[in-house]
C-alpha cells in the first residue's frame, strides 16, 4: 500500500513536487503549496538556513521534516511539528 493510497483514504490528497537540489526553487515551491493552505508537508529539504521553515511554522502548518544531512538537522532544528495523518 503507497502513501497516497492511505492518505486518500484518511481524505488527505498528496501532491510532490522536486527542487532538484535548488534552495532557490525550494523557498518558491514551499511559498506556492502555503498559498493553497495544506494540512501539512513532508519536506526532504536542501536548504541550510530555516527560512522557510519559519514561514511554515507562522502559518501553523505542520510538517515533517526529512533530513539528508546529520550535520544539517543538529544545526537548524526547525521547531515544527509533524501532524499525525494515520
Amino acid at each position: 500500500m503507497g502513501l497516497s493510497n492511505a492518505l486518500r483514504r484518511k481524505g488527505y490528497s498528496l501532491l510532490i513536487t522536486s527542487s532538484q537540489g535548488d534552495p532557490a526553487l525550494e523557498r518558491q515551491e514551499i511559498k506556492r503549496f502555503l498559498s493553497g493552505r495544506p494540512d501539512a508537508l513532508i519536506i526532504a529539504s536542501a536548504q541550510w538556513t530555516v527560512e522557510s521553515f519559519r514561514r511554515i511554522e507562522e502559518q501553523k502548518v505542520p510538517y515533517v521534516l526529512i533530513c539528508w544531512s546529520r550535520r544539517w538537522c543538529r544545526a537548524s532544528r526547525p521547531t515544527g511539528v509533524a501532524k499525525r495523518l494515520s
